[in-house]
Formats: structure tokens, sequence, C-alpha cells
């Protein structure tokens, strides 16, 4: 009990750390700080949890969080290449690893709320978790939400999925984004905040969030910055509440 105990501590800590060197806070070279809303490098993220773990014979790191998110669970627990598989799910389940439930994963499957459905919104969610505890009270068993409200499990989800769900940059050049939205620039410098209701900015955006049409569009703006890795360049010209976004 104590070697399982110890293995999911240490997985547990390797989940954070990696979360934590995959979260972007943008830098703002008009304020010389970090700001705006930190995202989630999710390709990058989700590489180091199918790579393999050390000293396990075939396993990956998602093997090793499933085990410990169902090690005390009452909930029978699901085989990795259910995460891992056409319908993945591994985005999902970080999320709710994050705040000590990853153990709900398979009513998520089984309601088909992968990776592809995110953002999924609030009050949709609230509704399918409220309509799981009917259906376990009409069975009369214990809900899988045990001791947390299905309201308290709907927004712990909502705070955390937009992290992973960065919006891209494509090759339109008007981008309008919902309050939610989190919009993937890393580096950001003022060009000019004279043109009346329009402020001009120079931004990076890493090539994860840039879509390939516009890749292909701006290949002369390709640079590799110190801190981000190889990014974009871009103007975003905030107006009016709307960010709009051209490559240079």
């Amino acid at each position: 009990m104590s070697s399982s105990r110890s293995i999911d501590e240490d997985v547990t800590r390797l989940f954070n750390e990696n979360l934590r060197k995959c979260t972007i806070h943008m830098r703002c070279e008009a304020c010389g700080q970090s700001c705006g809303r930190p995202y989630i490098q999710t390709e990058s993220f989700t590489r180091w949890l199918r790579s393999r773990a050390p000293k396990t014979s075939s396993k990956i790191y998602a093997d090793l969080l499933l085990a410990a998110a169902f090690r005390k669970s009452p909930m029978q627990m699901i085989n990795v290449e259910q995460l891992t598989g056409s319908q993945c799910c591994l985005v999902v389940f970080s999320i709710l690893f994050q705040f000590g439930r990853g153990d709900l994963i398979p009513l998520f499957i089984r309601r088909k709320i992968g990776d592809g459905k995110l953002p999924i919104p609030l009050l949709e969610l609230k509704e399918i978790l409220q309509d799981e505890r009917r259906q376990a009270s009409d069975r009369g068993s214990q809900s899988h939400l045990r001791d947390m409200g299905d309201t308290d499990v709907a927004e712990a989800f909502n705070k955390r999925q937009w992290a992973f769900c960065a919006a891209t940059f494509d090759d339109q050049s008007s981008h309008d984004h919902g309050k939610d939205d989190v919009v993937p620039i890393c580096r950001k410098t003022l060009i000019t905040d004279k043109g009346g209701t329009a402020v001009l900015w120079r931004v990076a955006a890493q090539e994860e969030f840039v879509g390939q049409k516009l890749r292909d569009l701006s290949k002369r703006t390709r640079f590799k910055d110190p801190d981000f890795g190889w990014v974009r360049d871009l103007l975003m010209q905030e107006c009016c509440g709307h960010d709009n976004a051209n490559r240079l």
C-alpha cells in the first residue's frame, strides 16, 4: 500500500510539474510583466501524457495517473485505451484530475464528452450531471459524484477547461472572442495607441495555435523566441472590444 501511495504521489507531482511547464503567461513589453490569462500548450502536455513512464515495462504516464485517480474510488477503473483512442479524452481526464476527480472520467466518456467537445457550455454540463444524479437516485444507488454536488463539479470543470482550449489564429483577419475565450499570445509589444479608438500591437503566437493556412501565408514571420520556441509574428488591433489579428 505504501508503495502504491508513493507511486501516486510521484506521478501527481510530475503531472503538476509538467502542467506548469506547459502553462504560458503572456509577456507584455508595454508593462514589463506577465499579464493576460494563462493558457496551456495542450499538444505538448498530452504528448507527455502519452510518453513512456520510466521504471515501467510498457506503461505511459496516463496509465499511472488513472491508477492514482481510481486508487480509493468505488468506481470501476477504465483502461488507458479509452483515454487515448479515437474519442480521445486525455484533456477531459486532466481537467478532472486537477481538482481530484479523475475517477469521474467514465461518466464523461459515457456521456460522449471527449476532448473534441471542449469547451462544453457550463449550463449543458450542469444539466448532464444533474441527470446523472437523478438516474442514480431512481436506481437507488449512490451517485458517482458522491460528496461533490453536480454544480460544484460543473463549475470546477468549467473554471479549468478554458486554459486547455485557447483560440487558434487562422487566415481570417477578424477574430471576435467571447468573454471566456483565451487568446494564446505569448509576447505582446505596443506599436501605437494614438489611433483614436484603436490600439495596435505586435504579438507573437506559438505555432501550435496558428492554423495551417495562416502558417502557409506567413512563412516569413516565423522565428524562434528564446522563451517560447517557434512563433509567428502577427499584428493585432484592439478596437471597440474586438481583436483583429493580421499576419505581418
